[in-house]
């Protein structure tokens, strides 16, 4: 059997989980913690301008969330395209 595929999934593997990892330490709880803020900010706001703008920032927030989960969910599943190629690949030789 050839190591060098099982390296390199391993390594693929690991590879991903670093993208992974930094995207919801980094990009998810940023947004997320942008949410509590502008929650808190909203219910100290008072007048009608300044719930105006922080709403339009909380929908701003939300958009960027969905992207970030849009983009990992699609990593995900080309990386499972992939690996399903690979193997029936392998399986064929």
């Amino acid at each position: 059997m050839n190591k060098a595929p099982l390296f390199l999934e391993d390594q693929n593997l690991e590879n991903g989980l670093i993208y992974y990892e930094y995207t919801l330490h980094h990009e998810l709880r940023a947004a997320s913690a942008r949410l509590h803020g502008l929650i808190y900010l909203l219910n100290l706001s008072h007048t009608e301008e300044e719930e105006k703008r922080i709403k339009k920032l909380l929908g701003e927030t939300l958009d960027e969330m969905d992207k970030v989960i849009s983009d990992v969910s699609q990593k995900l599943s080309c990386r499972k395209d992939k690996s399903t190629i690979a193997k029936n690949h392998e399986d064929a030789h």
